[in-house]
């Protein structure tokens, strides 16, 4: 899985980040696209996600994905994307969702 992986990312130019392995980084000509993997979630930042999508998935790729599109949660976190026209004007990470399912817990053992 994770060789099939990192080949597949450096067949088409992506290399890991220095700080992070999990995340890797491509030079899309005007811009830089990223792909951050943990485990079996993955998200991807890029004007053509769907294209990066293609690549992991064919020929027979063993990957299969659910819940493509706009990212609404991530890692335990909550993604809030805000566009303009077709540019993301703000990208805002929280743990809103996480710290209420812990204090939902902790209702319950109280």
């Amino acid at each position: 899985y994770i060789i099939t992986f990192v080949l597949k990312f450096e067949k088409i130019g992506f290399k890991p980040s220095k700080a992070d392995p999990d995340l890797w980084m491509g030079d899309a000509g005007d811009h830089y696209e990223y792909v951050a993997k943990y485990i079996d979630d993955i998200l991807i930042m890029s004007k053509d996600p769907k294209a990066i999508l293609d690549v992991l998935q064919k020929p027979k790729g063993p990957y299969k994905f659910k819940g493509v599109g706009s990212p609404e949660y991530y890692l335990g976190g909550d993604v809030k994307i805000t566009y303009s026209g077709d540019s993301i004007e703000e990208l805002s990470l929280s743990s809103k969702t996480y710290v209420k399912q812990i204090c939902d817990k902790i209702e319950m053992l109280m």
